[in-house]
């Protein structure tokens, strides 16, 4: 999907931030269902290249992943709704997700594979 433009030709970055920041709220979702996470994982289920290296990054800054040991997965470090940062919250609520289906991704983790 190409970045919407404005009439003069100019990138609009306000269309582009929104769709990343919810490809990165899908992640922290898909995260919050996994026991640990890998950049290789990310790249695989989102379809994505080198922004997953950034993803990761993102994770980590918002408390969801541990920091980086070896070539092992990261921790995912909320095990339950009450571990998620206020404001891991408020952004996933900003795009979309309720209490409700952020308890459903935790509860999902007992199914999950690392």
């Amino acid at each position: 999907m190409y970045p919407q433009t404005t009439t003069d030709g100019v990138f609009n970055s306000n269309a582009m931030e929104k769709k990343l920041n919810k490809e990165l709220a899908d992640v922290v979702m898909w995260a919050l269902g996994r026991k640990g996470v890998s950049m290789r994982q990310i790249q695989k289920h989102f379809h994505m290249g080198n922004r997953a290296a950034e993803v990761m990054d993102e994770l980590f800054q918002m408390n969801i992943v541990a920091e980086k040991f070896s070539n092992q997965p990261r921790a995912v470090l909320p095990c339950c709704y009450d571990d998620l940062p206020t404001e891991a919250i408020g952004f996933l609520e900003r795009h979309g997700y309720s209490l409700e289906h952020i308890q459903d991704a935790f509860n999902a983790r007992g199914s999950s594979e690392l």
